[in-house]
């Protein structure tokens, strides 16, 4: 199984996205999460990906975001100082522990964020969703969807290359959010 999106996430409208996320990242990202990541996931895909996501995470703040993403960096540091390969194998590491730790975080963060959890029906006058009895964007919707997607690559990191793309991916999440966010 191989990914194939055929839209642009500059060009595709909130709709497009929520759909590409819905029918392709998310089931494919829980196929992959079934093997070797690193074999069945390339870092152009996961960079597509990445900017898919995050073009959807409107509403999500940047800090929320940063705080994960400092967390599976200081992860990266005890990773790349593990001497072998294998992250199964230290399943009592603290770099393992607090891989898996994400997980509970991320279901965390989707349960504090306020608002629906349901796909937007109504948009504003920018053409972005909006959540109408609140006026404001779906912000526990995104985060759902990105939890989706990141808690089966967590459980997926098998080894440190698997871990490397995880990384890569997350932090293009960050960077395109940034962009978006800002436009």
């Amino acid at each position: 199984m191989s990914i194939k999106i055929d839209i642009d996430p500059d060009l595709a409208n909130y709709d497009q996205i929520r759909s590409c996320i819905e029918k392709n990242i998310v089931p494919k990202i829980k196929y992959f999460a079934n093997g070797n990541l690193k074999q069945k996931l390339t870092i152009e895909q996961a960079i597509l990906m990445a900017q898919i996501l995050a073009k959807n995470l409107d509403g999500v703040k940047t800090h929320q975001l940063r705080r994960f993403f400092t967390a599976i960096k200081n992860i990266q540091y005890s990773v790349d100082n593990l001497e072998n390969n294998d992250l199964l194998e230290k399943k009592n590491s603290e770099a393992f522990a607090e891989l898996q730790m994400l997980k509970p975080q991320f279901a965390n963060a989707v349960g504090r964020i306020q608002g629906s959890d349901k796909p937007p029906q109504k948009k504003g006058r920018n053409g972005k969703p909006i959540d109408t009895k609140n006026k404001r964007s779906f912000p526990k919707y995104a985060m759902a969807k990105l939890s989706e997607v990141v808690v089966p690559m967590i459980s997926s990191c098998k080894q440190k290359q698997d871990f490397d793309i995880f990384v890569n991916f997350f932090e293009s999440i960050v960077a395109y959010h940034k962009i978006y966010e800002n436009n």
